[in-house]
């Protein structure tokens, strides 16, 4: 190896003892050699054996490869900067480019299936089968959920669990209860709605605290505020 190589994977040796927290002394307990020994390395005095080598790899679980040669640096347009707000977001990437959902064929088709609750909030351009949510979804297609804690948005329907937020979607809802507004474009069978509801369908829900607007009948126990309408069964 060249002067120049040799200085590079000192420093780079250098780099990932740091990265990884450790002191000299440690790693070299680590190689259960003398730590004069992992100081001459990285200065560019010696190079490691072979064995030395390997261990290096396997202690910061990189290969030889990642040790003697540079990493080629992805392109900008492919690395994605997203806000850290525990979303999970779930899209389709062509290339380097995020399709917008009016992009995505047949995105009904696909369905993402968490098996576990998510603490925080999803935003999929596809449909959405998942537990207890701990904030919010937006949804391409349909929801198929527990407990929302936060509203739900998708372009078909919704079943779920109870929903503390607003609800809209293009399609039925069946779910638990609601504390915010309701829009769908289909009908509604739920629990207590907090707020005003409005379906092109039907409505049946147990008590409603705003208004309601339907073109089909509404079944509800109490309703609030106003109502139009073609049927209103109490």
């Amino acid at each position: 190896m060249e002067n120049n190589q040799i200085k590079e994977l000192g420093n780079k040796l250098a780099d990932l003892r740091k990265n990884k927290g450790m002191t000299q002394t440690e790693l070299a307990e680590e190689m259960f050699i003398t730590h004069q020994a992992i100081s001459q390395w990285e200065n560019g005095l010696t190079i490691p054996d072979l064995g030395s080598l390997l261990r290096l790899c396997e202690i910061f679980n990189i290969t030889l490869n990642d040790l003697f040669y540079e990493k080629k640096e992805e392109a900008k347009e492919e690395v994605f900067q997203m806000p850290n707000d525990n979303v999970v977001r779930i899209v389709a990437i062509l290339n380097s480019k995020i399709l917008k959902k009016r992009e995505i064929r047949n995105g009904d088709k696909v369905c993402i299936v968490f098996e576990e609750p998510i603490p925080g909030s999803v935003d999929s351009h596809f449909s959405v089968m998942c537990k207890d949510v701990g904030g919010s979804v937006n949804a391409g297609s349909y929801v198929e959920c527990g407990d929302v804690k936060e509203g739900v948005n998708c372009g078909s329907y919704i079943e779920c669990g109870a929903i503390t937020g607003n609800v809209a979607c293009g399609s039925y809802i069946e779910c638990g209860d609601i504390s915010g507004d309701v829009t769908c474009g289909s009908y509604i069978e739920c629990g207590n709605v907090g707020r005003d509801v409005n379906a092109s369908s039907y409505v049946e829900c147990d008590n409603i605290g705003g208004n309601v607007t339907t073109m089909g009948n509404v079944d509800c126990n109490t309703i609030m505020g106003n109502v139009q309408a073609n049927k209103v069964n109490m």
